[in-house]
């Protein structure tokens, strides 16, 4: 239920004011938001550096941490909002800090899913806790 609309769904040029906005987004900008994720969490004890690759595809994930190829991937059309995509940095940033070979110890010895797997759940954590404060910090940077 949507309460902004009285439980309606949202108009559809809502929909499309969000996709101009998120259209605005350049790489600078992803870039930025990784940068305030490493001033705010430090940098990872576990890999190395990463570069940051967008994608505009309409399907497929929010972003995605490659360790072995040192990549955050972010779909930015896949993205309805700001605060989405500040979740799905954080969320990926995140997975970048963590050990990943303990990662895939999870999912093959304790058979664990993206649902239940800690890694996941403590990413998801992280951004929901965070993504309005780097919301907010890239108003500000972005005015």
């Amino acid at each position: 239920m949507n309460k902004k609309f009285g439980g309606a769904k949202a108009p559809s040029y809502i929909h499309v004011i969000i996709k101009v906005m998120i259209s605005n987004i350049k790489r600078k900008h992803i870039v930025w938001m990784f940068d305030w994720c490493k001033s705010k969490f430090g940098e990872s004890k576990f890999n190395n550096d990463f570069d940051v690759k967008i994608s505009r595809k309409e399907k497929g994930k929010y972003g995605c941490y490659i360790d072995d190829l040192d990549i955050i991937q972010i779909n930015l059309n896949f993205h309805k909002s700001l605060i989405e995509l500040c979740d799905t940095v954080i969320h990926e940033y995140t997975h970048y800090l963590q050990n990943m070979v303990m990662y895939d110890k999870y999912f093959l010895k304790h058979n664990r899913n993206y649902n239940n797997h800690p890694y996941e759940i403590s990413a998801n954590n992280k951004a929901k806790k965070y993504r309005k404060e780097l919301r907010a910090e890239f108003k500000k940077a972005f005015k």
